[in-house]
């Protein structure tokens, strides 16, 4: 099961509804510029006083871990790939996997060929990957892109070649 592969075929067969696209780097690079403001802060302020030492302390603290944690994340905002994104509703798919006991396997495929997101989510889970669906939704599941897969000699294979429902 490679989410890349399965993305790549969606954007080829629905490129003209779902497409790459990154998410917003904003808000990360706000946190980054909050905790280096807090860091400056810091060194602002002299450390005569009994409360001032800890306050200090708490600016040290929560500035490098928010400088550090919005650094990452505006990194992999910027470098790393993109995510699915439905431009007629203009929201990011959501990504779910689902796993299901072998036994269940039929009843998953009758699912998942009519596309049923309802249906597939009555099945039972389990936390056993036998039988696994790789689900792609829009927030309201106006659009849902599913595959199945089962595990089997150390791999994932595909039950079926994706389905995908546009409301």
């Amino acid at each position: 099961m490679n989410k890349t592969k399965f993305c790549e075929a969606l954007y080829t067969s629905y490129g003209d509804a779902v497409e790459c696209r990154r998410r917003n780097f904003i808000a990360p690079a706000v946190i980054l510029l909050a905790g280096i403001c807090m860091l400056v802060a810091n060194s602002a302020l002299d450390g005569a006083g009994d409360y001032r030492d800890d306050i200090k302390a708490t600016l040290v603290l929560a500035g490098s871990v928010a400088v550090i944690v919005g650094f990452v994340f505006l990194m992999v905002r910027i470098f790393g790939h993109g995510e699915p994104y439905h431009k007629g509703l203009r929201c990011f798919l959501k990504s779910e996997i689902v796993s299901f006991d072998r036994a269940d396997a039929n009843r998953v495929l009758d699912a998942v060929s009519a596309c049923d997101y309802a249906a597939l989510m009555s099945i039972p889970h389990r936390s056993v990957s036998a039988v696994t669906v790789l689900v792609y939704s829009t927030p309201g599941r106006e659009f849902v892109a599913m595959q199945p897969f089962e595990y089997a000699e150390l791999e994932y294979r595909p039950l079926c070649g994706m389905k995908v429902r546009e409301a």
